[in-house]
């Protein structure tokens, strides 16, 4: 899937309000621009879709299983993710 499509798809949603589906998109994004070797472009669309989510600790479980993931993220890093995310809904 093109990036600029799923960019495109990613602005209407979030200009429409629908906050959980700029979020998915965003976590593509995210993952495509991990398979292509752009992580730190990777890594803003990931952590945007944390950010927004109305899932995170799901979508923080996705993102753990990401193939390339290591590369952006220590262990202690994504721990630590966990941890806040953990706190915040507490």
């Amino acid at each position: 899937i093109d990036q600029t499509f799923l960019r495109t798809l990613q602005e209407i949603a979030h200009d429409n309000g629908d906050e959980a589906m700029a979020a998915e998109l965003r976590f593509h994004l995210g993952r495509i621009c991990l398979n292509e070797g752009d992580y730190d472009e990777g890594l803003e669309y990931l952590l945007s879709s944390l950010e927004t989510s109305p899932a995170p600790a799901e979508l923080l479980a996705r993102i753990e299983d990401l193939r390339d993931i290591r590369k952006i993220f220590t262990p202690l890093e994504l721990l630590m993710l966990r941890r806040e995310l953990n706190e915040k809904a507490a």
